[in-house]
């Protein structure tokens, strides 16, 4: 099925100007399949044990000029960690509210600010924060991911997974 540009959708800017943003479907199951091999060789290569170890998942950053439905890739990833991956308990969104309600952060506000999510991450008791931001390079479109160690901010793993290669 690949990457289908479906639909535009005008958006009236103040100005009365208009401009169109391409929505874009993603063939989940090629990115589900490309995450998971990405993400096995990464952790294979890591001696250090992630048992025990709490994991934060932020909201994706969709760092392109298309709409992408990210709800649908942020449930493969939290899909892949509840059932494939063993080595951290995932910090559930019900635990994600308490916690954005005792700092006055909006329930709805997405956490695609890196410091706001470590902040939740920290507050919320993780581990791990794994970042996550879809961006588009010469035509082609990209998932990167961040595992992030929470108590020194250092980048654990970094790898990215090739979406789509964009027709236009």
């Amino acid at each position: 099925m690949g990457c289908n540009i479906i639909s535009y959708k005008n958006i009236i800017l103040e100005s009365k100007k208009f401009f169109s943003i391409k929505k874009i479907f993603i063939n989940i199951s090629n990115f589900e399949k490309n995450f998971k091999n990405n993400l096995y060789s990464e952790i294979k290569n890591i001696n250090m044990p992630f048992r025990d170890n709490f994991l934060l998942i932020n909201d994706i950053e969709n760092d392109t000029h298309y709409h992408i439905e990210t709800d649908k890739i942020q449930n493969v990833i939290l899909n892949f960690f509840k059932t494939d991956i063993i080595f951290f308990n995932i910090i559930t969104k019900q635990t994600i509210e308490k916690v954005k309600k005792c700092f006055k952060i909006s329930v709805k506000d997405v956490l695609i600010n890196r410091n706001k999510a470590l902040l939740l991450a920290k507050k919320s008791h993780a581990n791990y924060l794994m970042y996550n931001i879809l961006y588009k390079k010469n035509k082609i479109l990209y998932f990167k991911s961040q595992i992030i160690l929470v108590s020194s901010k250092e980048i654990f793993l970094d790898f990215e997974t090739l979406i789509e290669i964009l027709k236009n």
